[in-house]
């Protein structure tokens, strides 16, 4: 099942936000969430959306995952990540969810929550200038 609920998740949660325009899962192994911003960044540079909300999720939902990076030996045995450490001896499982919403630049900026790579921010609607975007 785990493979086939990730196909519909994207839908289902635009579905119970009432959010409209493309709605899509990425699954490439690690760099999925910042391929989801790239993919964001492309739907607001083509105008194909004026806002967008890129999304990373990584929930351990049953263990034959981690049974197979154990039995390959990527996990690290003491449990400790070490990432780009010369005694690092692999990797740690962990579970995560991390969201931005994007927003065009050089356009009023009306969303009461709105971050962006140039103005990574959260500002109110009253206080938010498009002199803030860029």
């Amino acid at each position: 099942m785990g493979g086939r609920l990730r196909t519909v998740t994207a839908g289902r949660v635009s579905y119970a936000l009432d959010l409209r325009g493309p709605s899509l899962v990425l699954d490439t192994a690690c760099s999925s969430s910042l391929v989801a911003v790239h993919a964001a960044r492309q739907s607001l540079l083509t105008g194909e959306s004026g806002l967008a909300i890129a999304a990373g999720v990584n929930i351990i939902v049953s263990p034959q995952d981690s049974i197979a990076y154990s039995q390959g030996g990527m996990l690290s045995p003491d449990g400790r990540c070490r990432f780009g450490d010369a005694s690092a001896d692999g990797f740690v499982r962990s579970e995560g969810v991390g969201a931005v919403v994007l927003s065009r630049c050089r356009t009023r900026c009306t969303t009461a929550i709105r971050c962006s790579p140039c103005c990574s921010a959260v500002r109110s609607p009253t206080t938010a200038r498009a002199a803030d975007c860029c």
